[in-house]
């Protein structure tokens, strides 16, 4: 009779703890899953299904093991390495040892977050998880005590890491929002806390390493070419770039930056320049057909045609006369009409909406007028003259 009775009172202990056990799984995975991190989405979703642990545990206290009971002293000293083994004794023994091990465990890390324990908890679980690669519990709140502490890149791959453990398409894509999020953040603070330069190659390694985690987002891609143009380096850029090309949403923001690449580029050959009588001409088009050679004058704030020139391409030219203005010359002071022509452009180098002055230059043989500021201040410009190349960046 009296086995009889402890058979029974053991078998009610097992449902008991069976049911506490299953509902504090549960739970666990509502959270991993729902990804709630605000202060009334904890409270609801870990103090309710630690409160059944600790009822659960009650039950079996004085039933524990002499190893079951070491790990539990082990985890409230927070001893990683010897918390670790300890685990990975307990889970080589029997099924009722492994499920002890875990949901101690698992409790254990619930209540480190709760305490704000962060370091320690990425401690213990970066050492954990080299057992229990999948364990999808202890990669969220490892993810998550990455992000209490600022280490957002760390969070990222964390979070990375967890989406490989979920299956539910509505639950991968909260993921991604995380992660997503959690990108941008720390792209804004890697600008904002960086002076200079010194900000580019920092994010070009952390876009490195985002490609790595997931290779097919082109945005990640598009983010390194973007940056190997801010250090210069436009070959490694247009790679990129040629790589995001035949996409349908990133083949035109592609398309856009490879043409500033390409300017950049012609801007380091050079353009050839015309050297006469101690004066630099350079040739240009003006409304994408006329041919025009210009005397480059620094001192000119506003470039000139020849009247002559001007009646060359009079009929064909959509020139708008705009006003008349003073022009000084070494025969004094002249009225002069300006005109407003729709383009002017020296080797690809285009500024729109370009005003010249018409006026006689009886003087000027070589050239058709002058090239003044108005169209260089658009420019990062220098002359090389002893090899006679003008350089136009944009600015």
């Amino acid at each position: 009779m009296k086995k009889t009775i402890f058979v029974l009172s053991v078998f009610s202990i097992g449902l008991v703890s069976g049911w506490y056990g299953h509902q504090y799984w549960y739970d666990i995975k509502q959270v991993v899953l729902n990804g709630g991190m605000s202060e009334q989405t904890r409270s609801v979703t870990t103090v309710e299904p630690v409160t059944s642990i600790n009822k659960s545990q009650s039950l079996v206290d004085s039933k524990l093991t002499v190893p079951m009971q070491t790990f539990k002293e082990l985890l409230a000293d927070w001893n990683t390495a010897k918390i670790v083994d300890q685990y990975r004794q307990l889970t080589l023994f029997d099924e009722e040892h492994k499920k002890f091990a875990n949901t101690a465990f698992i409790q254990k890390l619930q209540q480190g977050f709760e305490q704000a324990k962060y370091r320690r908890l990425i401690k213990l679980i970066n050492h954990y998880l080299q057992l229990n690669t999948g364990d999808y519990q202890a990669v969220y709140i490892l993810a998550e005590s990455y992000r209490a502490l600022g280490n957002l890149p760390a969070a990222i791959k964390a979070y990375y890491h967890l989406e490989q453990y979920i299956y539910d398409f509505d639950q991968i894509d909260n993921i991604k929002a995380k992660i997503h999020t959690l990108v941008q953040a720390y792209h804004n603070k890697v600008i904002n806390d960086s002076s200079g330069e010194g900000q580019w190659p920092l994010l070009l390694k952390f876009y490195e390493e985002l490609a790595i985690l997931d290779p097919n987002n082109y945005d990640y891609i598009f983010k390194q070419a973007e940056i190997h143009y801010q250090l210069h380096d436009y070959s490694r850029s247009l790679a990129l770039l040629d790589y995001l090309l035949s996409d349908l949403k990133w083949g035109k923001v592609a398309q856009q930056l490879k043409r500033k690449i390409d300017t950049k580029i012609r801007a380091k050959e050079g353009i050839a320049l015309t050297q006469q009588n101690g004066h630099y001409i350079v040739s240009g088009v003006i409304d994408n057909s006329h041919q025009v050679k210009l005397l480059i004058d620094t001192g000119a704030t506003l470039s000139v045609i020849s009247t002559r020139f001007f009646k060359q391409l009079e009929n064909s030219s959509q020139a708008e006369f705009l006003h008349n203005t003073m022009m000084s010359t070494a025969n004094g002071q002249l009225v002069v009409p300006v005109y407003r022509f729709k383009k002017f452009e020296i080797a690809g180098r285009a500024v729109n909406d370009i005003e010249f002055a018409v006026m006689d230059l009886p003087s000027m043989e070589a050239s058709q007028g002058l090239l003044g500021m108005n169209f260089l201040r658009n420019f990062r410009f220098n002359m090389d003259q002893e090899n006679s190349l003008l350089f136009l960046d944009l600015k």
